[in-house]
């Protein structure tokens, strides 16, 4: 049986298979339209390992949190809320005074 054109060990980067025909992707992985035998099933198995996704490690939350300030331009943006938000409460605008005639 051929390996499938997407194995890694081919080289060869694996088909678009969202855009082939049914028929083409039956070809491909050298399948039948009834399914594999049970023979064949255990062979890809052997050859493949099980359909299993490989589970990534995830960041934790403080990960997440802390990679937001990998950014110079988040960080420069911070100062300058602290220092408007300091100036603010230091500073406040003078009254304008208004005369009736």
């Amino acid at each position: 049986m051929p390996a499938p054109t997407g194995e890694s060990a081919g080289g060869s980067p694996p088909p678009d298979w969202h855009a082939l025909s049914a028929a083409e992707v039956q070809r491909e992985l050298d399948a039948d339209p009834s399914g594999l035998s049970t023979g064949d099933a255990e062979e890809r198995l052997q050859r493949y390992g099980p359909n299993v996704l490989r589970e990534e490690e995830r960041e934790s939350r403080l990960q997440v949190f802390l990679r937001q300030f990998k950014s110079v331009l988040i960080v420069i943006l911070i100062i300058a809320a602290a220092v408007s938000f300091f100036v603010g409460e230091a500073w406040t605008p003078p009254q304008s005074s208004s005369s009736s005639s």
